[in-house]
């Protein structure tokens, strides 16, 4: 009996600096920051304890959390009615 031959997808995330992270998004960084003391903001992971400690958010959790975000304006509100 032969064995199934199993294949994973190897998907790479890039790991983004703060400052990377308010390009993408259009926030500045001091509000990244702020975001991320209130427990608000896209999730990151610090490497290093304490204030000095560099933080490294991932693509995909940055992407993921702005879709997450409520959509305004734009006739977007009217699609989803119509589309639920």
């Amino acid at each position: 009996m032969k064995q199934q031959e199993v294949k994973t997808a190897v998907i790479r995330d890039r790991g983004l600096s703060r400052q990377q992270v308010a390009e993408l998004t259009g926030l500045r960084a001091h509000h990244l920051a702020n975001l991320a003391v209130l427990n608000q903001g896209p999730p990151f992971r610090k490497h290093q304890a304490g204030k000095r400690g560099r933080v490294i958010y991932l693509e995909s959790e940055v992407l993921a959390w702005l879709r997450a975000l409520p959509v305004h304006g734009g006739g977007h509100a009217e699609a989803r009615r119509a589309n639920p």
